[in-house]
């Protein structure tokens, strides 16, 4: 007979629990963990990965009793938030020790910070870090003076600052940065004009890595760099003006790029299409380049020409793309009262499941499957998840503010939302928009007026022979499902899922379910609602039940012989 082996807590390695307590905040290692047993304060005497965060809810005491237990030599980032009070964070922090002893730091976060405790870090810094590479990031509280800004860039030369992270800062740093001494590697700004970016990678010849999170680029801007920018090998751009000339000119000249991230609001779809050809360029220009995102948005594109989109996509289907670089692309196309747009991008630049990364309105589409390296090149088709309004696109209709659709929105469609704020009355519509054979799985988004009747779900379901997933979203947060609406979904739903963190809504549902294989409830989006009753009553109940990485979804198993 086999014995089941479940380790102590306890005894666990010490790297093991070094990796737990990265996890955890410092006030709860300190005043918590550390009181479990003398085995725990021992590996909090020892663990040399502390991250302090000093914010504007630190009480007083808090910072004492964390200065006295913590061996400076074991902190290796502080985040310090100023107030303005007489005594804030940032004054209290020096008052209590003595920032040399802090041998592995290794990241300074200064947030809203005035020009006085400013100047008082950056005498410490000057003095103390002359020879241990630093990342220093800071967020002004208001508008800078000269005097701040030359003290800011002798502390960068007089000290190993490596990284440099600013926000709110005038324009005049890029004058003083390129006439200064700096060995700056990374450089993070909010925003900056072609014209200093060109200046700032001329003057800086140790700097690696670039980001703006707003480039600003005229028509009448020319690329001023003299030489090749070899040593420039992440670069990220933000734009709203960005052009595809004058955005090839400047990476040609920056040749050792491993990692290029390109955003492009209100772009143009001859911006989009000629990106869809770079496999030559980068070929030739960017050799070196492993890691591209790039996110392209675009105005005012009309939802008849939604399937004009699947050529695009198609070209980054080549073996270039997705066998060669795994770079994948995914869509999305927006449509309700006041917006028409298209966006093209990067799958790791959102993780928004459906629905949630589809908007309410008349109309909102996306690819659902995107390119991937299974992928049949020849045979490989594009799918699309749906979310709209039937009212809305009525009235549309009627008010011609939309021409009556003949054909459907786009091929393939697999996943639909429904906005259902009155009874549907026009499956025709439905039917003309979209093949009910392929959907595998629907979402109603039901208002607090409307009950979504069990005769109509059938109707539905009927429709749609092979959905096999049902989600349901109720505005008040609480979902009741009938028994009549129960019986018709066991016919067909293999996994039910309801948008809600209403406990007593969610037990209702797991102890009226059956014949199914689970239930998964998610989170509204921002929700500060935590699952911690629920996981308690399902703990109690010796229910099966997984929680998402990023804890918006609680999935719960059914036992479907009950």
């Amino acid at each position: 007979m086999s014995m089941k082996f479940t380790p102590n807590f306890v005894e666990l390695p010490t790297e093991i629990l070094y990796c737990i307590l990265d996890q955890i905040n410092t006030q709860d290692i300190l005043f918590s963990f550390r009181n479990v047993c003398t085995h725990f304060y021992a590996i909090t005497n020892t663990y040399n990965r502390y991250k302090i965060h000093f914010t504007s809810t630190s009480s007083k005491s808090d910072i004492h009793r964390i200065c006295r237990m913590i061996k400076p030599e074991n902190v290796i980032s502080f985040f310090l938030i100023s107030t303005c009070t007489a005594l804030d964070g940032i004054e209290l922090f020096l008052s209590l020790i003595d920032i040399s002893q802090f041998t592995r730091l290794k990241l300074l976060d200064l947030f809203n910070i005035s020009h006085c405790d400013l100047h008082k870090i950056l005498q410490h810094i000057t003095t103390n870090f002359m020879h241990m590479p630093l990342s220093l990031k800071i967020t002004f509280r208001d508008s800078n003076n000269d005097d701040t800004i030359e003290l800011l860039l002798s502390a960068i030369a007089q000290s190993r600052i490596r990284k440099l992270f600013l926000e709110n800062i005038s324009d005049k740093i890029y004058q003083m940065l390129c006439s200064s001494q700096c060995t700056l590697e990374t450089l993070v700004i909010q925003s900056c004009t072609h014209k200093q970016l060109c200046g700032i990678l001329d003057h800086l010849p140790n700097l690696q890595s670039f980001s703006s999170n707003y480039y600003m680029m005229n028509t009448d801007d020319q690329i001023v760099l003299p030489t090749l920018c070899k040593q420039l090998t992440s670069l990220t751009l933000r734009s709203c003006t960005m052009l595809m000339d004058q955005l090839e000119s400047l990476l040609s000249l920056t040749t050792s790029l491993v990692y290029l991230h390109i955003v492009s609001y209100f772009s143009t779809f001859d911006f989009l299409q000629h990106l869809s050809k770079w496999e030559h360029f980068i070929c030739d220009k960017l050799p070196l380049l492993k890691h591209f995102k790039f996110y392209v948005h675009i105005k005012d594109y009309p939802y008849e020409k939604i399937k004009d989109i699947e050529h695009i996509i198609n070209s980054f289907r080549t073996s270039f793309w997705i066998e060669q670089k795994l770079w994948y692309v995914a869509c999305k196309y927006i449509k309700n009262s006041t917006r028409t747009d298209i966006a093209l991008y990067s799958p790791s630049d959102s993780s928004i499941d459906f629905p949630d990364g589809l908007l309410p309105g008349i109309l909102s589409c996306s690819t659902v499957t995107v390119t991937t390296k299974n992928d049949d090149l020849c045979n490989s088709r594009i799918t699309w998840s749906v979310r709209l309004n039937v009212s809305k696109m009525i009235d549309a209709i009627n008010s011609n503010q939309l021409s009556q659709p003949t054909h459907q929105i786009v091929n393939n469609i697999t996943h639909l939302a429904l906005d259902i704020d009155w009874p549907i009355d026009s499956f025709d519509l439905l039917s003309t928009l979209i093949d009910f054979s392929k959907l595998t799985e629907i979402w109603l988004f039901l208002s607090r007026h409307h009950y979504f009747d069990s005769f109509t779900m059938e109707l539905l379901l009927n429709l749609a022979r092979n959905v096999r997933t049902i989600g349901i979203s109720y505005d008040d947060d609480s979902t009741q499902i009938t028994e009549d609406m129960r019986l018709v979904l066991c016919r067909q739903i293999e996994q039910l899922k309801v948008k809600t963190m209403d406990f007593g809504s969610m037990k209702l549902t797991l102890e009226s379910m059956k014949n199914m294989s689970s239930v998964t409830f998610v989170s509204h989006r921002g929700s500060t609602i935590s699952w911690t009753d629920m996981i308690k009553w399902l703990n109690q109940t010796g229910r099966a039940f997984s929680q998402s990485n990023d804890c918006r979804s609680l999935q719960v198993w059914l036992d479907q012989n009950s």
